[in-house]
């Protein structure tokens, strides 16, 4: 943790410098993401959620560029932060924003109601789980990955197996959390929370992936799409049924 305090540090007064000129003044700011932890790269953004008591208008996201930094900034009040969770990341399964107000260190400290709060709403969020996989959204999901792997057989060039290994790492991924009751992840989060669901399973999905893309062999990929769809009625093409509402014409 020593070797990260300087980074760490680097990045807390950097923030401090831009809320300082940041207008409406948020009463509390935390750092998430990889800043928040000391492992962000040169190039890596700044996670910023801003915590209000009220914000009439409603909660916004905003990028901006700050001292050559890119810095996105997530603001909310107690409401609109329940709202968010409740609605946008329960039903999608990713918690991206809870996580970031749980997990977030506080720049400003003027204000601990307002943060604390916000970090048990996120917490309790968190605890409480995603919505379990129905029968409905499982055979959707399975579909769609029996689809790309079914196409993957037939793929004749890297860039037609780069293109559906790419569609297929984040189906699959997201299928095996959400169906062993996970929240989960997408882009470069997705693999952390693979490992942290199953370090061996992470990297079976790395071993089957970087497999199919260095050598064109997708052998180990189909595998694994197996072993992951068999305890949920495995692959699912023959017989899949998607009836669209009446009122849809």
């Amino acid at each position: 943790m020593k070797a990260q305090e300087p980074v760490l540090e680097t990045a807390l007064d950097l923030v401090r410098r831009f809320v300082a000129s940041y207008a409406p003044a948020p009463p509390c700011v935390l750092l998430a993401g990889s800043r928040g932890r000391g492992t962000a790269k040169k190039n890596s953004d700044y996670d910023l959620v801003f915590l209000y008591s009220e914000l009439p208008l409603g909660a916004w996201r905003e990028m901006t560029l700050y001292e050559g930094a890119d810095l996105e900034i997530f603001a909310h009040d107690h409401r609109s932060l329940q709202y968010f969770l409740r609605e946008i990341e329960r039903p999608s399964g990713e918690a991206s924003l809870a996580c970031m107000v749980s997990e977030g260190i506080s720049i400003l400290g003027a204000n601990g109601v307002i943060e604390n709060k916000a970090k048990d709403i996120a917490r309790e969020f968190l605890v409480s789980g995603p919505l379990p996989l129905d029968d409905v959204r499982s055979s959707q999901r399975r579909y769609a990955i029996t689809d790309l792997a079914e196409m993957l057989k037939s793929a004749d060039s890297t860039a037609q197996r780069i293109a559906i290994g790419s569609a297929l790492y984040p189906a699959l991924g997201g299928f095996v959390l959400s169906a062993n009751g996970r929240w989960t992840a997408t882009g470069k989060a997705l693999p952390a929370a693979l490992r942290n669901f199953s370090p061996s399973l992470e990297l079976e999905f790395t071993d089957a992936f970087e497999h199919l893309y260095t050598s064109g062999n997708d052998s180990l990929l189909q595998n694994l799409v197996d072993d992951i769809l068999k305890p949920f009625g495995g692959r699912l093409r023959s017989g899949f049924r998607q009836q669209a509402p009446a009122s849809w014409r």
